[in-house]
C-alpha cells in the first residue's frame, strides 16, 4: 500500500521536546488513517449493499417475468410471451454484469480489510495515549524510551499491509474532517495531556543532544533511547 499522507494539525511548537513531537506526529497520523480506513470501509460497504440489493431485485423480477410468461403461454398470447422472454433475457444479462462487477471488485472484502486497518491504527493511537498518561514522570520516560521502536514498527507494518484508500475518500475526508466533532475530539484528547509531559526529558535532554552532537530530531531518537537505557543500566 502507498503511504497515505494527509494534512493534520501542526506538530511543531517552540520548546516542545522532540520525542514528544515525534509521538504526537504518530498519534495524529494514526487518527487520520483510522478515519480514512473507516470511511473507506463505509464507501465499499455502500457499493456492496447496492450491488447485492440490485441482484436480489433483478432475480425477483426474473422469477416474476418467468411466471407471467407461463401464464400468457397458456393463454396462447405468443407475442406477449416473446416480449417477456426478451425482457427476461435482458434482465438476466444485467444481473450477470452487476454480479460480475461486484465479484471482480470484491466490495465486501475491501470493506472488511479497511475496517480492520482502521482498528489497527486506532489501537496505535490508544497505545500512545497510554504511554503519555502514566502514574509518574519517571514511568513516562521509561514507557516512551522502551516503546518507541515498537510503535514505529507497528506504524510501518500496518501502513504497508493496509489496502489503498480511494482518492474520493481522501478528498472528502480532507474537506470535512475539521467540521467533525468526533475527529476533533480525538485530537483534543492528545492535546489535553498534562502540559508538563511535553517536556518529559527536560532535565537531561539538552545535555544529551549536546553530547551526541545530533541536530536532526528523528535521527536523534534511537540515540536518546540508548542513552536512557544506559542510564537505567539495561
Amino acid at each position: 500500500m502507498s503511504d497515505i499522507s494527509v494534512p493534520s494539525i501542526s506538530t511543531s511548537g517552540s520548546g516542545d521536546d522532540p520525542v514528544y513531537l515525534l509521538f504526537k506526529k504518530w498519534y495524529f497520523t494514526s487518527i487520520n488513517r483510522f478515519f480514512l480506513h473507516n470511511q473507506s470501509s463505509e464507501h465499499f460497504t455502500f457499493y456492496h449493499n447496492i450491488s447485492t440489493y440490485l441482484i436480489i431485485i433483478i432475480t425477483g423480477l426474473i422469477a416474476l417475468i418467468s411466471g407471467l410468461s407461463l401464464v400468457f403461454e397458456q393463454l396462447k398470447m405468443t407475442e406477449t410471451v416473446t416480449a417477456l422472454l426478451v425482457i427476461n433475457l435482458f434482465m438476466s444479462f444485467i444481473g450477470f454484469v452487476i454480479g460480475a462487477i461486484s465479484k471482480t471488485r470484491d466490495f465486501g472484502d475491501k470493506s472488511d480489510k479497511h475496517s480492520i486497518s482502521g482498528d489497527n491504527f486506532l489501537r496505535i493511537a490508544e497505545d500512545i495515549i497510554r504511554l503519555f498518561t502514566p502514574l509518574s514522570k519517571a514511568e513516562a520516560e521509561l514507557n516512551i524510551a522502551s516503546e518507541r521502536s515498537l510503535i514505529q514498527q507497528k506504524m510501518e507494518f500496518y501502513t504497508k499491509i493496509s489496502p489503498e484508500i480511494p482518492n474520493s475518500v481522501i478528498k472528502e475526508f480532507n474537506k470535512s474532517k475539521l467540521n467533525s466533532k468526533v475527529y476533533l475530539s480525538y485530537l483534543k484528547l492528545f492535546n489535553s495531556i498534562n502540559s508538563e509531559n511535553n517536556y518529559l526529558f527536560t532535565n537531561t535532554h539538552d545535555q544529551i543532544m549536546d553530547d551526541l552532537g545530533i541536530g536532526d530530531i528523528e535521527e536523534s531518537i534511537p540515540d536518546l533511547q540508548q542513552m536512557f537505557n544506559n542510564l537505567r543500566g539495561t
